[in-house]
């Protein structure tokens, strides 16, 4: 996928040596799981991890567990001087294609009410909110407890399925 500016950003399954830079974005950036032993989990057949690189340069991950017909997406994390320029939707629209190469017919996930951007995304590629976890989220010195909102989208919609999402 072309990205605003400079080389495109490139989409590729994670491997085993992707993961040093995969823990260390979640830990810097947003904490899911803190480690690579949970993400190495991941690479297997029940989940999905992807990682985006603007020429070598890894800028971005998308991390995926698999349930029968259902995906939830985990963490998405882009680096800071990386946002806004397509990372996000390149990620997001090759998981779809890879998912649904595999069955997956809903992705799934949580955000917090508060995360206006994140929330922006989602919606424009497609998502819709299902449902409120009361709670979800514990207080952490950047955050009060919040809930999480949760959303779904089925795979093949067609602003993800074409790639037609803002960067």
């Amino acid at each position: 996928m072309k990205s605003a500016s400079g080389p495109p950003i490139d989409c590729r399954r994670a491997t085993s040596d992707d993961l040093s830079f995969v823990a260390a974005a979640d830990r810097s950036h947003s904490p899911v799981f803190r480690d690579r032993a949970s993400y190495e989990r991941l690479l297997g057949d029940d989940g999905l991890v992807l990682v985006a690189l603007k020429g070598q340069d890894p800028v971005g991950f998308a991390a995926f567990c698999r349930v029968l017909d259902e995906a939830e997406l985990l963490n998405l994390v882009v680096l800071p001087a990386a946002r806004r320029r397509g990372c996000a939707a390149a990620l997001m629209h090759s998981a779809e294609g890879l998912l649904r190469e595999n069955g997956v017919r809903r992705l799934l996930l949580e955000v917090r009410p508060s995360n206006g951007p994140a929330r922006r995304f989602y919606e424009c590629c497609g998502f819709t909110v299902d449902g409120r976890r009361r709670a979800y989220y514990p207080a952490t010195a950047e955050h009060p407890a919040e809930d999480a909102l949760l959303m779904s989208l089925p795979v093949g919609s067609p602003s993800l399925a074409a790639g037609r999402v803002p960067a």
